[in-house]
């Protein structure tokens, strides 16, 4: 199990489509709006202001985010039977266009479909829809995950609909860097390994 900003990619995918805005750069009445927790809230301020760029346009900005160094090797060898690894999927709060995107454009093997990421967006006339509106309140109790994701909850679920396909595993890997990705490395099983990305925040709290 990956994440993916700061994880498979060595930036953040979000900030990454402000290079979309005229001139390259968001205004900073935009920019410097962001008010925590409000993430979403924030992206769907950006995504207005991007509003003329094409789906195209954004796709082919997001295509070149650097990844993070050895990461493109390893997901293209997971399908060609990496020892000991058969199946891979993300689990990240990331824009759930960007990702398959972005893995579409680097030649990633990771199966985004089984991705869970953030709420799905509409289509939209070539357009790049907004994110989700956020809640007012958070659809999930967990204190240590962005409120639109608990990662803990999502990986149970996502290896409850495995098992009930008919596969188990003998071993889970989460590979993350952030706090965020903590909740589900706590829930890791005996036999489980977490695998923070060294010097950042996950390795600190772990």
């Amino acid at each position: 199990l990956f994440d993916f900003d700061y994880t498979i990619v060595d930036d953040n995918s979000d900030t990454w489509i402000h290079r979309c805005a005229p001139g390259g750069q968001l205004p900073s009445a935009v920019r410097d709006s962001y008010v925590a927790p409000d993430w979403i809230g924030y992206m769907n301020r950006v995504l207005s202001h991007l509003a003329g760029a094409t789906e195209h346009a954004i796709r082919a900005e997001l295509e070149g985010i650097p990844w993070t160094h050895g990461m493109r090797r390893l997901l293209e060898a997971i399908p060609g039977g990496l020892a000991g690894v058969n199946h891979a999927a993300i689990l990240s709060d990331a824009n759930s266009l960007f990702i398959p995107w972005i893995l579409d454009g680097g030649g990633g093997g990771v199966a985004a479909g089984a991705a869970a990421a953030a709420p799905p967006q509409g289509q939209g006339a070539g357009r790049l829809p907004p994110l989700a509106p956020q809640c007012a309140a958070p659809p999930h109790a967990c204190r240590r995950c962005h409120a639109n994701l608990c990662k803990r909850e999502a990986m149970r679920q996502l290896l409850q609909r495995r098992a009930a396909a008919g596969f188990t595993y003998r071993q889970v890997v989460y590979v993350g860097d952030g706090r965020n990705d903590l909740c589900p490395c706590l829930a890791l099983g005996p036999h489980d390994v977490a695998m923070p990305r060294v010097g950042f925040a996950l390795q600190k709290l772990l």
